[in-house]
């Protein structure tokens, strides 16, 4: 065979092989995610990370305090990024009317909208169809086209939540802005599959759909966990060599029944009471006013702010994991099942917590829920062994994805 006949050949497949490429990309389904937490967030990337065989969309509507550079994720873990400016700051008209372009009555006129409105044939992942910009979203491409609707794990809120009671002039003001309220998360009809890590504990009841699937989370996986582009910030902390105590900071101002003047007590009572055996390091939350943590010495913070606890966790050892009502810590007891896990809420006598979930988990090996620092005495002072990370992977959410996807 002549040199230009082989060229030709070559030139010929190279050619077909970009038509084959460009003609399965164009009938690939959209799988779009719809995010407002650091925590939906890493999810998000973690599915974007194992599913190849889509259009991976982020809608990032960011709730944390600060900018998160998720546009940096294109290409490894997303196909498309679209950025909601953050209507939670600026003054409550501002807030109500970029509320009204990205979760009401202007929705056609916003930028997600436009991206929204080319896609067929969808996946929408939506991890609360009770927050504004997810639920317009959900609704909106439920309405335009087969799209799949799956409501995905958040928390503790997923398995239980009290109906949410809004004051009659905002429900007013959100009949105005065409902004739809739920009371509670999973009441929309248009949510068809719903994916959680504890089945056992969810009252399927709660939810209008019969497709209940186990969901894997990110950090069980340790290939996903490596080709995170943040990890440099987190490994480069260093700590003496006492025990560690990792506590888990949640936003106190948002929380009904705790003073922060309480809260620094409690936080100033903890450090000087263990200070000598441990580090007590610190993660705060996302949306944490740091000023709670000024003038406690003896604390130590991870500056990481906006990457979920259970990252962090993996890089570390740490034999006590501690909040004080936080999910995080159950899921962080999960991936090192020898830790204490300690769960401080009842410190709080004017905090109003229904004890119906955490009491599935108490009881559970180390796990507790003392109510007064006597009783974490005696639990500090028992023996803990030293267990490594422990990855595991049912898939059978990405099983799940894959079928539906086809």
């Amino acid at each position: 065979m002549c040199h230009e006949a082989a060229v030709n050949i070559f030139v010929k497949e190279e050619l077909n092989l970009k038509i084959y490429i460009y003609y399965n990309w164009c009938f690939m389904k959209n799988i779009v995610f719809s995010c407002f937490t650091p925590f939906h967030l890493l999810t998000a990337m973690y599915y974007g990370y194992k599913l190849k065989n889509a259009k991976r969309i982020l809608v990032w509507n960011n709730y944390a305090g600060y900018d998160i550079n998720v546009m940096s994720l294109k290409g490894l873990y997303f196909d498309d990024v679209v950025i909601i400016p953050y209507f939670l700051k600026g003054n409550q008209i501002t807030r109500q009317l970029r509320k009204s372009l990205h979760a009401g009555r202007f929705f056609a006129l916003s930028k997600e909208h436009k991206l929204l409105s080319k896609c067929e044939n969808n996946i929408l992942i939506i991890f609360s169809d009770q927050e504004p910009c997810s639920n317009m979203q959900m609704k909106y491409l439920y309405s335009h086209g087969d799209t799949h609707v799956i409501l995905v794990e958040e928390g503790t809120a997923t398995y239980y939540q009290r109906n949410q009671e809004y004051r009659k002039i905002l429900l007013l003001i959100y009949k105005i802005l065409g902004i739809n309220s739920l009371s509670r998360i999973g009441l929309s009809d248009e949510i068809s599959t719903v994916m959680v890590r504890h089945l056992d504990l969810l009252d399927k009841s709660r939810f209008k759909c019969s497709t209940f699937i186990q969901q894997d989370y990110f950090a069980f996986d340790q290939d996903f966990i490596n080709s995170l582009p943040f990890l440099d910030s987190i490994d480069s902390c260093s700590f003496n060599g006492k025990k560690n105590i990792l506590f888990l900071g949640q936003p106190i101002e948002e929380i009904p029944g705790i003073d922060l003047n309480e809260y620094r007590e409690f936080l100033s009572t903890l450090v000087s009471r263990y200070y000598e055996k441990y580090n007590i390091i610190v993660k705060p939350h996302p949306r944490e006013n740091m000023s709670c943590y000024e003038n406690i010495s003896g604390l130590s913070l991870i500056q990481a702010q906006w990457v979920p606890f259970e990252v962090i966790a993996t890089r570390f050892d740490y034999e006590v994991i501690m909040s004080l009502f936080s999910s995080a810590t159950v899921n962080v007891y999960e991936i090192k099942p020898g830790v204490k896990a300690v769960y401080m809420y009842k410190f709080f006598k004017n905090l109003s917590l229904n004890d119906t979930l955490f009491n599935k988990y108490i009881g559970l090996k180390n796990i507790y829920s003392p109510n007064r620092f006597e009783q974490l005495d005696q639990l500090l002072m028992s023996n803990s062994e030293k267990v490594d990370c422990i990855f595991k992977n049912n898939g059978y959410d990405i099983q799940y994805l894959n079928k539906i996807l086809l």
